[in-house]
């Protein structure tokens, strides 16, 4: 919803900068724009829900699990889990 209101958001910009004309151009930077935002917002959910601890379940229970399983071991913390994940995410 948030791109679709970012699109549509460009698209009124862009028809009050031009006037009535040129509405084919404003529907092709629409359709190359859109792919790429909405290709943009899946890539940086899947890197947010990987990335980060808090991104998914799986994510805390193997926090959790690991605190349990290795209890002499440092603790997964955010920024250490970041560090790590983010990587693999990309």
């Amino acid at each position: 919803p948030i791109a679709e209101a970012v699109l549509s958001s460009l698209e009124e910009t862009a028809g009050a900068c031009e006037g009535s004309g040129r509405a084919s151009g404003r529907r092709a930077l629409r359709e190359s724009l859109g792919k790429a935002l909405m290709l943009g917002v899946a890539w940086s959910a899947n890197i947010g829900g990987m990335g980060t601890l808090t991104g998914t379940g799986p994510n805390i229970v193997l926090a959790g699990g690991f605190a349990t399983m290795f209890p002499e071991a440092p603790a997964l913390s955010f920024a250490a889990w970041l560090a790590f994940a983010t990587r693999l995410a990309r």
